[in-house]
């Protein structure tokens, strides 16, 4: 009977170990990656929010109607990143660089890549990204340097 019990509290504490722990290919809240962004630096992350993109805007929000702009996401494109990784002098002692490999993508995957950065949407649409995850205690990602975060977008696994 007392081996049932121990098993039984081992069983329960497990269980309770397991559901507190993020799965790596769980995707986390925009809230959560910016809650704990020291955490996430420089790390690939899957990120669910809403996608919003415009004239010189292209931002992963949190989908709750109110949200705090501080806590927007920027996103960049990778290839844009591979583009200035070529030129030595730009990127030479920048300590936002890439530091993730960019991931392959087939042939479906690229087409939902294209059709994300493509969007021209006001109106923030769900989605669930993959890519490197950086932060600063100052804005300066973005356009203008708006911005306190940034991912470098590697994967879009779900638009709507």
């Amino acid at each position: 009977m007392r081996k049932s019990r121990l098993n039984l509290c081992f069983l329960l504490a497990l269980t309770i170990l397991q559901a507190s722990c993020v799965r790596k290919d769980e995707a986390l809240s925009v809230e959560t990656i910016v809650r704990y962004a020291n955490e996430y630096e420089f790390k690939v992350v899957t990120v669910k929010g809403c996608f919003r993109a415009g004239l010189e805007t292209r931002e992963i929000l949190p989908c709750a109607p109110v949200s705090n702009f501080e806590d927007w996401i920027w996103i960049d494109d990778v290839r844009s990143e591979e583009a200035f990784e070529k030129i030595p002098a730009i990127r030479e002692g920048d300590k936002y660089r890439r530091r993730t490999g960019k991931e392959h993508l087939t042939d479906a995957e690229q087409k939902k890549y294209d059709e994300l950065l493509g969007l021209q949407t006001p109106i923030p649409a769900p989605v669930v990204i993959r890519g490197e995850f950086q932060s600063s205690t100052e804005k300066q990602f973005g356009h203008l340097g708006a911005f306190k975060y940034r991912i470098i977008l590697y994967k879009v696994l779900k638009i709507g």
